[in-house]
């Protein structure tokens, strides 16, 4: 019986009704068809796998591969830090500054000081290629394992809302070995600036980014290259777990605003990403 379901679900004879058309299920719903087979298997109990591949929510109806979602997901963060990266290295300046009275003032003298004095490549943009490695590589990670995780949860019938909520929370958790000590290096580099460098003392004094990883892990251990993991982690995972429940969320506002079918735009994609 079960399999004759599926043959003229899969199969459908030429008179039998488009997947398009409208019935109506007995509450004065009206449902396309699609959804009154999908019905019909979830009250046979000898179908739970069918029915769970059939009835998924239509925001998860497209679903690019995993290939796909991972590289957007890597340049689309590594982008966006890159783009960031001299405003990341004014902050980093700020909070580390060890001089007494400060030598930067605000974000305007860090910004223009750091610029005049040490110039952009070594200077504003210290760090930045542990910062790239960092984000690509994290980034991937963490899309690849935030789409299985939502999709696993998605397919059990677990509620949306708590699956995007818990897949970004284990995503950020799978990213964290990956983008915490490329984290140490960038912000040691930016701190330092560039080698001897006489217009900032940080107490550290790199060549560059290989120089710093032989000798943090000759001097100090390996285990420095995670200083700062668990408060990290306790900062991040949250946060991802939060973002992306939201940003599930607003997508699905914003799918529903354009019409069905519709493209939603770069515009709307950027605002609800932000």
């Amino acid at each position: 019986m079960v399999l004759a379901r599926v043959a003229s679900y899969l199969f459908p004879q030429a008179d039998t009704v488009s997947p398009l058309s409208y019935t109506n299920n007995g509450s004065g719903v009206p449902m396309p068809d699609m959804r009154r087979k999908a019905e019909v298997l979830r009250a046979d109990s000898d179908a739970p796998a069918i029915t769970a591949s059939i009835a998924v929510d239509d925001d998860e109806a497209y679903r690019p591969p995993y290939l796909h979602a991972m590289l957007a997901g890597g340049i689309g963060g590594t982008t966006g830090d890159m783009l960031m990266h001299s405003l990341d290295t004014v902050k980093t300046r700020q909070q580390g500054d060890p001089h007494l009275p400060p030598k930067y003032t605000s974000m305007g003298n860090t910004y223009w000081t750091i610029f005049r004095q040490e110039g952009v490549r070594k200077g504003l943009y210290g760090g930045v290629l542990p910062a790239f490695m960092g984000s690509f590589a994290g980034t991937t990670i963490f899309f690849g394992c935030y789409e299985y995780s939502k999709r696993y949860m998605v397919d059990r019938g677990v509620n949306p809302s708590l699956a995007y909520f818990t897949a970004g929370f284990f995503a950020d958790l799978a990213a964290s070995p990956v983008y915490v000590p490329t984290e140490v290096l960038k912000t040691r580099l930016q701190l330092q600036g560039r080698h001897n460098n006489p217009a900032f003392s940080s107490g550290y004094n790199y060549r560059g980014t290989l120089h710093a990883l032989r000798t943090i892990y000759k001097t100090e251990g390996a285990a420095e290259l995670f200083s700062g993991y668990k408060a990290t982690i306790f900062r991040d995972l949250p946060f991802s777990a939060i973002q992306f429940a939201i940003y599930e969320q607003e997508q699905r506002l914003a799918k529903t605003w354009a019409g069905a079918g519709n493209d939603i735009g770069l515009p709307l994609e950027i605002l609800t990403g932000a």
